[in-house]
């Protein structure tokens, strides 16, 4: 496994009214909603985009590995500009203050 690359099992819930992290489980699997239908590939996007914003990393550092017709995504982020500042712990952590109750 690439050191500098951190993946994440997402479960999609596209058309919902704002994109949103609704769960973490203490497995790590995360479940969002998403604001965009899952047509040509609208909802991938705002996967990244949600992610980017929250997480505080470009876009262009994160990327749907698996999972692209799917609900069940496989999610890369590329850390390796912030290893000391990024870990899998500190992105669970900055997703789970973001669950709105």
């Amino acid at each position: 496994m690439n050191k500098g690359v951190i993946k994440l099992n997402i479960n999609v819930h596209p058309n919902a009214k704002q994109s949103s992290v609704v769960s973490v489980g203490d497995d790590g699997s995360i479940d969002i909603r998403i604001s965009q239908p899952p047509i040509d590939g609208r909802a991938n996007d705002e996967v990244v985009d949600f992610l980017s914003d929250e997480l505080g990393v470009r876009r262009r550092l994160i990327q749907v590995e698996k999972g692209l017709k799917s609900r069940n995504k496989v999610v890369s982020i590329d850390v390796s500009e912030h290893k000391e500042l990024m870990t899998m712990e500190t992105i669970i952590e900055k997703l789970r203050s973001k669950i709105e109750l």
